[in-house]
């Protein structure tokens, strides 16, 4: 099984291996100082192969809509928006790369405002943000948001930041069912 990647579709990505033995893999961000440019004479392909259990540090922006894909902050890595209805108005929007784990280095909701939430230090599957309709720009819609944390085939999720909404009654049987 390849411990790297070269991929050259819609601009030139690299992948690489989370750890040796498993089988998880993170896009390598654009930004990455040992990223090969046009040829590896410097050793970049080593380098990155030697770097142990990689996992790009992303900033997500909770307000990015569905469908749109975006850079997770100065890593130049991509990150993902997937949503599905949860039923009675409420929706959930999902960011995560393409099947790779990361940290997170900050959360965001519009580029210019950083979430006050619950720290977690640890690699992640995705983030999942929750709203009532459905518009996630709107910063008063934002009910919920979780991590999503892959161990092996067990998954665990983590609320890190909620709000009430009085208004609003079954959120929590809508969301933990």
């Amino acid at each position: 099984m390849p411990l790297l990647i070269y991929y050259n579709q819609d601009g030139h990505k690299w992948f690489r291996r989370n750890v040796k033995s498993g089988n998880t893999w993170s896009e390598v961000g654009k930004n990455h100082k040992e990223i090969p440019k046009n040829s590896d004479k410097d050793g970049n392909m080593r380098k990155l192969l030697q770097l142990t259990g990689y996992h790009p540090q992303i900033t997500p922006d909770l307000s990015k809509p569905y469908g749109k894909s975006y850079s997770g902050g100065e890593t130049g890595v991509t990150i993902t928006v997937r949503n599905a209805p949860l039923g009675n108005g409420y929706w959930k929007y999902k960011h995560s790369l393409r099947g790779g784990l990361f940290e997170l280095k900050e959360v965001k909701h519009t580029e210019q405002v950083p979430l006050t939430y619950r720290t977690y230090d640890g690699k992640l599957e995705s983030i999942t943000a929750f709203y009532y309709g459905t518009t996630p720009t709107e910063r008063p819609n934002l009910l919920l948001v979780e991590l999503v944390i892959r161990r092996g085939w067990n998954y665990k999720r983590i609320p890190i930041l909620s709000q009430r909404n009085k208004g609003r009654q079954g959120l929590e049987r809508i969301f933990y069912t």
